[in-house]
């Protein structure tokens, strides 16, 4: 029965792999990847880890690329190396996300505070406006029952009184109180009265015209005046004609004579 051979130590594990650097060709591969490395890192700021890390985590595949027989052991450690990385980029995202969110929940307490003051401040304005509402129903219904006072005072009969006739008690003109209750002397001055409206009646015939009349008396005239002025026009046309038939009368002598 054949003895179990025990596991490689880590001192023997990778005993059978070649150095990195076998000939020329590697020489000039490890020195243009050091020149990459280091015109990269001569492009960038200094304290940009991400570009940093962007750098030589290519300049890590070209060599993998270029060492054949490394390329497993490498690759792994390249991926231990990415995975680790991943989980520390994760941890920074999540801590910054679990720092927003403890600032959100530190805010909300003033953030609520603002509501219930913002609260509190429409509740006083909406009690001020009911007040005033209400102030404003009492006024328009205090406005529509006088109003409406109004009209029933305006639709009942107005009582109108009727005015007695006064009596006369004045003295008339020109005669004493006595003479004023003598019938006899009431009968003269009353055709002295009479007499004078007749006067007047007659001199407003014969001096005054009415309006009317007046008008009338206008249009007369006026056709009178139209009626004088065609007159004297055919006169002057007849008085022309006639000397012009004179004329011709005395030169029909002349011719015959």
């Amino acid at each position: 029965m054949s003895r179990s051979s025990s596991p490689p130590s880590p001192s023997n594990r990778y005993s059978v792999l070649p150095p990195v650097v076998k000939n020329e060709v590697d020489r000039v591969f490890l020195r243009e990847l050091q020149q990459y490395i280091d015109g990269e890192m001569s492009q960038i700021d200094s304290s940009d880890i991400k570009q940093r890390y962007v750098i030589h985590n290519t300049a890590f595949s070209k060599l993998i690329d270029h060492v054949h027989a490394y390329k497993p052991l490498l690759t792994r450690i390249k991926k231990e190396y990415e995975d680790v990385i991943n989980k520390i980029e994760r941890g920074k995202s999540e801590a910054g996300y679990l720092n927003d969110q403890i600032q959100t929940m530190a805010q909300e307490p003033s953030t609520l505070r603002n509501y219930r003051r913002r609260h509190d401040e429409l509740a006083r304005r909406i009690e001020v406006i009911k007040a005033d509402n209400q102030r404003l129903r009492e006024e328009l219904k205090e406005y529509s029952n006088a109003k409406q006072a109004a009209l029933l005072a305006s639709e009942q009969p107005i009582k109108v009184q009727k005015k007695q006739p006064k009596k006369d008690s004045r003295v008339i003109p020109g005669l004493t109180l006595q003479e004023s209750t003598d019938m006899s002397t009431l009968q003269r001055e009353l055709q002295k009265v009479e007499a004078t409206i007749k006067e007047l009646s007659e001199s407003k015939k014969s001096k005054f015209v009415d309006r009317d009349h007046k008008e009338e008396l206008k249009d007369k005239l006026m056709k009178k005046v139209t009626e004088r002025d065609l007159l004297l026009q055919r006169n002057t046309w007849l008085i022309a004609k006639q000397k012009r038939l004179k004329v011709a009368h005395d030169a029909a002598m002349n011719l015959c004579g």
